[in-house]
């Protein structure tokens, strides 16, 4: 049973790995594209918009892009004066008002250059009406929209990691089941790995305005997680790019070879049709995210430990 639960250890380190990696390079992206404040401008476009569809928005929270490209230049304008408003109080990031209340959000508008422009009064007038119906709706499609893109991101990034480093769930488990030594190894870095991991508490509040200012710390935790997780694999020689051998399982995660990129295309073929469910399981596995993982690692551990325990107590 130790060995069983050893052998899940050391899968769940090997995926650990993975999701951290997958997180990584979804923070770069998430901070190169700003993702996150694009689609609340998105969001507020829609919601500042006099089209006239915004009933249908509501009930169709799908529409949200094609309504913010045809916003007018009153929503445009209350939407580039909102971000201006925000980079003075030190920020940049329109997703700061998901925590903000409606009447919150009304004051801000009001004190807008635009609230004093005559030309727009009618319309600003339309678009302080349109916060009090639609606003909180807003928030919510916002959070959702985000949510659902992020894990499609997660997904997609997940794929091609896992199909690039050659990561079969199957065969990673049966390598760590039948080979001692490497499972040895694998729990001992990835227990190290789990109970050295700390979260600090501004990444624990929720709000956006904590979020915002825990992005650099949330990207200094994953690099040193990542920091240690290489230097435990190049001390133990675990490998997790398997490409480079005829059972395509034994490329070093750090000076990778890539082989498969020399080989024929009825190899990679007859290698991605004998690893499609392996591959599959472990991109499902690795988009559930670190955070998952060292939870779960943690409550293995737990009951490895129990386990242990039971087993040294001498019965009476």
């Amino acid at each position: 049973m130790l060995e069983i639960l050893d052998a899940i250890i050391a899968t769940g380190g090997v995926i650990l790995a993975l999701s951290l990696i997958v997180q990584a390079i979804q923070q770069i992206i998430k901070q190169m594209f700003d993702l996150k404040s694009s689609y609340m401008r998105s969001e507020l476009l829609a919601l500042f918009s006099s089209s006239g569809t915004l009933g249908f928005f509501a009930s169709n929270w799908k529409s949200v892009g094609r309504l913010a490209k045809g916003a007018d230049a009153v929503a445009t304008r209350i939407v580039q004066e909102l971000e201006e408003k925000i980079a003075s109080f030190g920020y940049k990031d329109l997703e700061l008002l998901e925590d903000v209340s409606t009447e919150k959000l009304k004051q801000y508008v009001m004190t807008l250059p635009i609230a004093e422009d005559g030309v727009f009064h009618k319309e600003f007038q339309l678009a302080l009406n349109e916060i009090d119906r639609w606003f909180e709706v807003s928030k919510k499609a916002f959070q959702d929209h985000y949510e659902r893109r992020m894990k499609l991101w997660s997904f997609m990034i997940s794929a091609i990691v896992v199909i690039g480093l050659n990561s079969n769930l199957f065969v990673v488990y049966q390598d760590f089941a039948t080979n001692k030594t490497t499972r040895v190894a694998a729990v001992a870095w990835t227990e190290k790995v789990v109970n050295e991991h700390k979260t600090p508490d501004s990444l624990k509040s929720g709000t956006a305005v904590d979020a915002a200012k825990a992005e650099s710390v949330a990207t200094a935790i994953i690099r040193a997680d990542l920091a240690d997780i290489k230097m435990y694999i190049n001390e133990q020689s675990l490998q997790l790019c398997r490409w480079n051998t005829a059972r395509g399982d034994s490329m070093h995660l750090l000076t990778p070879k890539l082989a498969f990129i020399t080989q024929a295309p009825c190899d990679l073929w007859n290698a991605a049709t004998k690893n499609f469910f392996g591959w599959l399981g472990m991109t499902l596995l690795v988009s559930l995210g670190s955070p998952f993982w060292y939870d779960f690692l943690k409550a293995i551990m737990g009951v490895k430990e129990s386990l242990k325990s039971k087993k040294q107590t001498p019965t009476e």
